[in-house]
């Protein structure tokens, strides 16, 4: 009988050649497990996973991919609005992102192969993490959100850590038909991961930057936020370096100290 509904499950939410299956709910992720879907829903989901998990290239993806969650890459008002600012809003969210992670979590990254993260950065600084993928999509794949998880769900999930599904089925399974970022961006789930880095953005001139006003002479008016951003952005290298956590630019070159 169970493998009966897996099966029907899958004819129902996935075709042979794994094609999206669309949603009609524009914001499938702001929930988190059996919030918002069936239990038929969930269960294709961790079918679907299953399968890609046995066709993927996993050697590829773990040493040929580089891998980055960016920081307040769909949270960044708060730091868009700090640019003229002396309040630290990065160094803040860097720290805080740091030391509310848990790596047993699936964490969703975006996925570089041939290019540089420099080339279509989502944010002003990320973590390069390394792990096991469990998932790659060629677009954003509108993943749970694991902040969204209730107390049972986190208490079912204790000890192997929250998992993350994808609602949208648009896979790739190797260099073959990997889809770098651009217009729209990649999205993997990583399992059991580590920060190898912090990347920062070092273009100050870069229109969306976060150190805009370090591109500028200084202003007596603008001096004080100047002054501020110059020492946030050698603070945050300092909080990285006493934590081993090594800090690269947007092209993966390591800054030096």
């Amino acid at each position: 009988m169970h493998m009966k509904l897996i099966m029907e499950n899958w004819r129902k939410y996935l075709n042979e050649d794994y094609q999206e299956t669309g949603r009609k709910d524009p914001e499938p992720f702001k929930h988190y497990g059996e919030k918002g879907r069936s239990a038929s829903e969930i269960e294709s989901d961790r079918d679907f996973k299953r399968e890609w998990n046995r066709k993927a290239n996993h050697k590829f993806f773990k040493y040929d991919v580089v891998k980055v969650h960016w920081i307040g890459a769909f949270g960044g008002k708060k730091l868009n609005t700090c640019k003229r600012k002396t309040e630290p809003c990065l160094l803040n969210s860097i720290k805080s992102w740091v030391s509310s992670q848990n790596p047993k979590n699936e964490l969703s990254v975006v996925g570089y192969y041939k290019t540089k993260p420099a080339e279509t950065p989502l944010s002003v600084a990320g973590a390069v993490v390394d792990g096991y993928v469990s998932y790659a999509s060629n677009k954003d794949a509108a993943t749970e959100w694991s902040s969204y998880a209730d107390v049972h769900a986190r208490e079912k999930h204790a000890a192997s850590g929250l998992p993350k599904r994808a609602m949208v089925k648009s896979p790739m399974f190797g260099p073959e038909d990997f889809v770098e970022p651009s217009n729209q961006h990649n999205e993997l789930i990583i399992d059991n991961w580590k920060v190898k880095g912090i990347i920062l953005d070092t273009d100050f001139s870069r229109h969306f930057s976060y150190w805009g006003i370090l591109a500028h002479t200084p202003r007596p008016r603008t001096q004080p936020i100047h002054q501020a951003k110059k020492k946030e952005f050698k603070d945050i290298i300092k909080f990285c370096r006493a934590n081993g956590i090594k800090v690269y630019d947007m092209n993966l070159k390591e800054l030096p100290t």
